[in-house]
């Protein structure tokens, strides 16, 4: 189901020519292992110091790490700062 779903979105960006991340994708930029900005969020599902579990299209972000902290919080992006050890996306189904 969620794979249809992509594809819907996907095609109806690329006839509606607009960019993927308009249509409902995130976006992942990463700054060493210190700082992590995510565009196209949709909404914090758990946060500490060692998690921070995010909502994004079709599934959910974990990032896993010591002394995270929330640095940027907007309603399209967010900013971690801490020591990152590990990125995981995490599909709809098996979220």
């Amino acid at each position: 189901m969620a794979e249809k779903k992509r594809n819907l979105v996907s095609t109806l960006a690329e006839a509606l020519e607009i960019p993927q991340d308009v249509a409902g994708s995130f976006k992942l930029t990463t700054w060493g292992r210190e700082l992590l900005r995510l565009e196209n969020h949709h909404g914090i599902v758990a946060y500490s110091g060692d998690l921070m579990i995010c909502a994004v299209a079709a599934g959910r972000l974990e990032i896993r790490g010591h002394q995270l902290r929330l640095a940027v919080l907007e309603t399209d992006e967010l900013w971690v700062e801490g020591i990152i050890e590990a990125i995981d996306f995490v599909d709809e189904e098996e979220a």
